[in-house]
């Protein structure tokens, strides 16, 4: 903040010793100035426990565990009610599970190396979300942990998006291509300025954070239809302000909507990365289908030329 006023005080005092009196006058100037840097420096290594104020006790929580709304790369995504009245989603996470039959599934428990890393992964996604506020972005709420295991990680729990994914708006009934009319215009340009909301606000972040995931599945849409971007899992801070982006590294994303820097090895990336994957959701919106669809998706050059091609020229028109 900006430094204080100067303030001037003034003492006036008499001794008892005589009748000589003393005046003392007494200026004090105050400077005080106040740098506050807030450095969200996701470095997962760094981060074995997760802050205390974002734990939520699992008796807290009544998951409904009839259907699970969703699913992301950690786990599955449940309805619950918080504390009695709280309508929240809840990401129940496979490497944390309990149920033998989930583990199971998931082809076994995990070894102990797997697990750690898994953990710290899903202690990033804390990290990152616990960081971001903004009305186009998911809501983190905390962290479902079960005391009686030294308070271990259980559930994320996030704001409940009752209006589903755009991919379900995109694909009624997951029927793909979509059948019938694409999407109404203004309902295009609604979902896209609430996306470019969302994105504005992460990449104005200092450091800077990309989603490097964003697709229709990672966007979900409230009771009122907002669009919100959510599954932060993949997000990276880029680290070095001063560059501007950080180098790419292959099976970040997804292939679809993947920009040719994200599929490049030791490419730099950046923001237009994230930009990149909302052309795409874009022209997928108005044309039906992914713009994207190539012969041979490992060779990412193909993906612009194609895009521009086939997606930009029908959306523009």
């Amino acid at each position: 903040s900006a430094p204080q006023r100067p303030t001037r005080t003034k003492q006036t005092g008499a001794s008892s010793a005589g009748s000589r009196g003393i005046h003392i006058d007494i200026d004090i100037h105050i400077h005080i100035r106040i740098h506050v840097h807030i450095d969200i420096n996701i470095d997962i290594e760094q981060h074995a426990t997760i802050d205390t104020k974002w734990m939520i006790p699992l008796d807290e929580l009544d998951i409904e565990r009839d259907t699970p709304i969703g699913w992301g790369a950690l786990g599955e995504v449940w309805r619950a009610t918080w504390n009695g009245s709280i309508q929240v989603a809840v990401k129940c996470l496979y490497f944390m599970s309990t149920d033998q039959a989930r583990i199971r599934a998931m082809g076994g428990p995990f070894g102990s190396a797997t697990r750690q890393a898994t953990l710290r992964a899903f202690i990033k996604e804390c990290s990152i979300n616990a960081s971001l506020r903004h009305p186009n972005i998911v809501m983190f709420l905390g962290v479902g942990i079960e005391r009686s295991a030294s308070n271990e990680p259980r559930y994320l729990v996030l704001e409940l998006m009752e209006g589903g994914s755009l991919h379900d708006e995109i694909y009624p009934n997951d029927v793909q291509p979509r059948e019938g009319a694409p999407m109404a215009l203004e309902r295009i340009v609604s979902i896209l300025l609430d996306l470019a909301r969302a994105l504005v606000y992460l990449h104005s972040r200092e450091p800077p954070v990309l989603h490097l995931d964003l697709k229709p599945k990672n966007v979900l849409l409230d009771r009122s239809g907002t669009a919100k971007i959510g599954d932060l899992g993949e997000a990276h801070v880029i680290q070095s302000a001063q560059r501007g982006a950080t180098r790419g590294a292959y099976g970040v994303g997804t292939l679809d909507y993947m920009a040719p820097e994200v599929a490049a090895p030791d490419r730099e990336r950046g923001p237009p990365a994230d930009m990149f994957s909302l052309g795409v959701m874009a022209c997928e919106m108005r044309q039906v289908d992914l713009p994207t669809h190539r012969p041979n998706h490992h060779q990412s050059r193909g993906a612009l030329p194609i895009l521009r091609r086939y997606g930009i020229r029908r959306f523009a028109s």
